[in-house]
């Protein structure tokens, strides 16, 4: 007779279990297992950065699905079991597919045109404003004035060096490249976070994340192109 019970049990939890194995399987396991493959494999170099990044949303996701349960009282059980899945589906999903579809493509694409602005500011501006600097300096009185701004008096023995004011120069123009990176940041970042409503993962702050970094990459090929500008234009 308990034999029987227990047949009966067994096929009861076989029934009721079948589908949510099928559905954890199919939803997350395999889907999961190709994505990670393929966004933590590769270069050691790209897999440590995609590792880092994904560990940081991982976490971040987590610890947001504890305080959104302790601050509405839920119980421990729950919190805690959302706080597990909150973590394995974004480090095993959200992170992987974001990677894969956006950032890797962009960073490389971004690798590919800061090299480009590179060599254009190296082979093409440098040379473009010494000409026009020594353009300028032909006219009458420019040379002198220039000699008075860019060297020291000249006196026997000591070393010509930069005056103060090549060094303001300097400094406003890398204070603006910084206001105008902190500026395209800004304006990507909110961008980015309203064209993609995500209530689920905002509950996690992961689209905060996710958009933070897009607006942080969209900053930087901003700010590079116009350092490479700055230093090859000295």
């Amino acid at each position: 007779m308990t034999s029987a019970n227990e047949s009966g049990l067994m096929k009861v939890l076989k029934v009721v279990l079948t589908p949510f194995v099928f559905a954890v399987m199919f939803l997350f396991w395999k889907p999961a297992k190709f994505l990670s493959g393929k966004a933590y494999g590769g270069k050691w170099k790209d897999s440590l950065l995609a590792g880092l990044i994904g560990f940081a949303l991982s976490c971040l996701a987590a610890v947001s699905a504890a305080n959104f349960g302790l601050a509405h009282g839920i119980s421990f059980i729950w919190w805690g079991l959302a706080s597990v899945v909150a973590f394995v589906y974004t480090g095993g999903i959200v992170w992987p597919a974001a990677f894969l579809g956006v950032f890797k493509p962009l960073w490389n694409f971004g690798d590919k045109l800061l090299d480009l602005t590179r060599k254009l500011a190296k082979n093409v501006t440098g040379p473009l404003f010494a000409g026009a600097a020594s353009v300028a300096r032909k006219i009458p009185g420019a040379d002198a004035l220039w000699e008075v701004v860019q060297n020291t008096p000249v006196v026997e023995g000591a070393k010509s060096r930069k005056r103060w004011a090549v060094g303001v120069c300097h400094g406003v123009v890398f204070v603006a490249t910084l206001a105008l990176t902190a500026l395209v940041a800004y304006v990507s970042y909110n961008y980015l976070l309203a064209l993609v409503p995500a209530p689920l993962l905002s509950v996690y702050f992961v689209n905060q994340a996710l958009a933070g970094l897009l607006a942080l990459t969209a900053a930087t090929f901003v700010m590079v192109p116009l350092y490479q500008l700055q230093d090859e234009g000295k």
